[in-house]
């Protein structure tokens, strides 16, 4: 049964227990992985502009009238990325879950990634709701095409996949001059900062993390013409856009699902 809760913009459309924010923080535990860590820094908080916040996402995809189109469900702001709980999500569960959102006909659950901008100021501007037993919110919208649809029959991420796609969303993020900043350009000369890192169990610390996208191209192949660089920034940097004006951005992923986001004028 559905119910909806008008002042807390809330709708719950699973029987789960949601995820209880409130619980006591645990130590730290040094052999867990970058993710575990940054999931237990920020399971008090309700603090999800830092940079590393965890992040889980699910992506939609459905018809609306003859059209295809995409929808990005993540808990960003509504909830914390518990690896273990996201890992209890499967594609069939999400998708009979979200059957009263958007009734898709495919469902990826994605891998969990960490931000890297050094503030995330995005607003949520959609209600949010449980799948599972984790909250999330849509955070941007794009309209596919005939290539992408394909893509998708086959089960797999590789429609956004150095493939820039188009998208509405609401998008606040913000580089501190000093930062390293980690950048895929197209052979058109078209550049990409990365706004999450895809987590790995391998990775233990933001040493490893830093060390593993300073030397990405070592680990993730990319197509002929497309490279990958890392560098400090000299002054701050930002990137905005409106879903109200429908000024959208592009987005991508690399071969290891780390994501970007179109960037111009990025200072080198």
């Amino acid at each position: 049964m559905t119910s909806v809760h008008a002042n807390t913009n809330f709708i719950n459309i699973s029987d789960d227990t949601a995820y209880n924010v409130t619980s006591t923080s645990r130590p730290t535990d040094s052999t867990a992985s970058f993710a575990e860590q940054m999931f237990q820094r920020d399971r008090t908080s309700f603090d999800f502009s830092k940079k590393y916040t965890l992040t889980c996402s699910i992506f939609s995809f459905f018809r609306d009238g003859l059209s295809p189109k995409m929808h990005i469900y993540s808990t960003y702001r509504v909830d914390h990325c518990s690896p273990g709980k996201f890992q209890n999500i499967t594609a069939a569960s999400a998708k009979a879950q979200l059957k009263i959102i958007d009734n898709p006909s495919y469902v990826k659950v994605s891998t969990p990634r960490v931000q890297l901008m050094d503030i995330n100021s995005s607003p949520m501007t959609k209600q949010f709701f449980s799948i599972g037993s984790l909250k999330f919110s849509q955070i941007a919208s794009s309209a596919l095409n005939f290539r992408d649809v394909l893509s998708i029959i086959f089960g797999n991420e590789i429609f956004l996949q150095y493939a820039p796609l188009e998208t509405v969303s609401d998008t606040h993020y913000l580089w501190h001059a000093g930062s390293t900043v980690y950048t895929l350009t197209d052979p058109d000369g078209v550049s990409y900062i990365m706004t999450h890192a895809a987590t790995r169990d391998s990775i233990k610390s933001e040493s490893d993390l830093k060390t593993y996208l300073t030397n990405l191209s070592e680990h993730v192949e990319a197509p002929q013409g497309w490279t990958y660089r890392s560098f400090v920034l000299r002054t701050d940097y930002s990137v905005f856009s409106d879903s109200k004006h429908l000024f959208g951005k592009k987005i991508l992923m690399d071969g290891g699902y780390n994501m970007y986001i179109e960037s111009i004028h990025l200072p080198n």
